[in-house]
């Protein structure tokens, strides 16, 4: 308790609060997340949730004025608020509905429902936890903060694996009915926040685990009802797991690797990692899109199935797992970026192992690699070595493999993103130099030109001339266009 008031104390939003209090009169309390984390970990992070007696607008505009941020309206009929400093600083404040120790019986889970009043800490704080909170963090156990709690907003299911999750707390068998009872009730839920959910718990490093908990509650049927059909189907050759196995199996290698960067990528771990980092959408990172990528990589297998000598074989279901990625991002309501690296990371995560089986992978092969895998080509690299080592196959082979991986880890960082970014000559040089119109043509040119820069053919816009004039001739008296060749 004396940690708790010391962190509370020494915070500039608190004090903040705390001047509006003492000004106004109004009651006013710190309620949830902020009070869990510093008695789980002593940390004070950027996430803030006050509840007020009263009207909530006056409070928050006032602390938006105290702390030079900005104020929006979230609810007006709800009476919730929210204010925003600075890259990070969030801010909520909401009314209270009765008075404060029904509405933390309102709240989802007990370590949750936790409040402090502010003018407590003028004095001796009080910490206020009607359903024992404090008692289950001790216990390292998550409860529902009632009987009602998943019914009154389903997406409660999402947080309860994420929280549990995070803190590494139990669900109580209270808790773990109401998610088995309530989950169908997910599909009632906005897309946008079953996404949001579903991608910070991807984000976090026993995911893996966390979506084996989810299967077995029911709760992944419900949001990837596509998962369902894959169990018992077999697939033969080298996989000894059936589809939903192996697809787990690659999630949690995949995680394995992301954890472990610096094993798998000596020299290039901590480049990667904050590659990873990289949020393409609000809660989406590419590390999050990695490990659903490795979930929905065969999804196509259901469908292609022939037999052959006794043995499956799947031809196309690169084809049909991307338009079964394609129908899943829309139905999560993804963007159009985040939608074409999934697409991509399930069409082409064959790629690598058809480079493992040429005799020599050339410099142009690894350069048209990275350049087709637009955008996504490490998360590629993890992705096939993650199907991979999730497929039991000889020694030598996937020894191969996972140096073939590894050395194009090397390129990449090395050679393909040191190139220059833009040709040495232009696209408008192109059509003035040949007298051809703008179109596809001169796409294909300005790429070659990329291509032969990258592979040190030319070094500058006399040799690059000269090689596209090259190229034209060639062309004619194939009597073709410009063709991109595959090797």
């Amino acid at each position: 308790m004396s940690n708790l008031r010391d962190i509370l104390s020494g915070s500039d939003v608190i004090k903040a609060a705390l001047n509006i209090v003492k000004e106004s009169g109004q009651k006013a309390y710190l309620v949830g997340g902020t009070i869990r984390d510093i008695l789980i970990n002593s940390r004070l992070g950027n996430d803030y949730d006050f509840a007020v007696q009263g009207k909530g607008i006056a409070f928050a505009k006032s602390f938006a004025e105290k702390v030079g941020g900005s104020f929006f309206i979230l609810d007006n009929e709800r009476n919730a608020y929210r204010v925003v400093s600075g890259k990070e600083l969030q801010v909520d404040f909401s009314g209270l509905k009765k008075n404060i120790e029904e509405d933390l019986r309102l709240r989802d889970f007990t370590i949750n429902s936790m409040a402090v009043p502010l003018d407590s800490l003028l004095n001796n704080m009080i910490l206020l936890d009607p359903l024992g909170g404090e008692n289950d963090i001790s216990n390292r156990l998550l409860r529902a903060s009632s009987q009602r709690s998943v019914r009154e907003d389903p997406l409660r299911v999402m947080r309860a694996f994420r929280f549990s999750s995070s803190f590494d707390f139990t669900m109580d068998g209270e808790l773990l009915n109401q998610i088995k009872k309530h989950c169908e009730e997910l599909n009632s839920v906005s897309e946008e926040r079953v996404r949001a959910e579903l991608f910070m718990i991807l984000e976090m490093p026993a995911a893996y685990k966390t979506l084996k908990d989810m299967d077995d509650a029911g709760v992944l049927r419900t949001l990837l009802p596509e998962t369902e059909r894959w169990k018992r189907f077999y697939q033969g050759g080298w996989h000894i797991h059936d589809l939903f196995d192996h697809s787990m199996n690659a999630v949690g290698i995949a995680e394995e690797v992301l954890n472990h960067l610096n094993s798998y990528f000596p020299g290039y771990g901590k480049k990667i990692e904050d590659y990873m980092a990289e949020e393409i959408e609000e809660y989406v990172t590419r590390r999050g899109l990695v490990k659903i990528a490795a979930l929905l990589h065969d999804s196509g297998k259901l469908y292609t199935r022939t037999m052959q000598d006794g043995r499956g074989r799947f031809l196309g279901h690169e084809e049909k797992g991307e338009a079964i990625s394609t129908d899943i991002a829309k139905r999560l309501k993804l963007s159009r970026k985040t939608e074409k690296i999934l697409r991509g990371l399930t069409a082409n995560h064959m790629r690598i192992l058809g480079l493992s089986k040429l005799q020599r992978v050339t410099s142009r092969a690894k350069y048209r690699f990275f350049r087709d895998a637009d955008g996504y080509g490490l998360e590629l690299l993890i992705l096939s070595l993650a199907d991979a080592m999730a497929t039991p196959v000889e020694g030598k082979r996937l020894g191969d493999l996972k140096g073939l991986i590894e050395n194009l880890a090397g390129y990449y960082f090395e050679e393909f993103i040191a190139a220059p970014p833009m040709p040495l000559v232009t696209g408008e040089d192109i059509m003035k130099l040949f007298g051809i119109p703008q179109g596809k043509e001169v796409g294909r040119m300005v790429e070659a030109l990329r291509e032969a820069e990258a592979l040190g053919k030319i070094s500058d816009k006399g040799e690059a001339v000269n090689y596209l004039k090259k190229v034209a001739v060639g062309q004619r008296s194939e009597g073709r266009s410009y063709k991109k060749n595959e090797n």
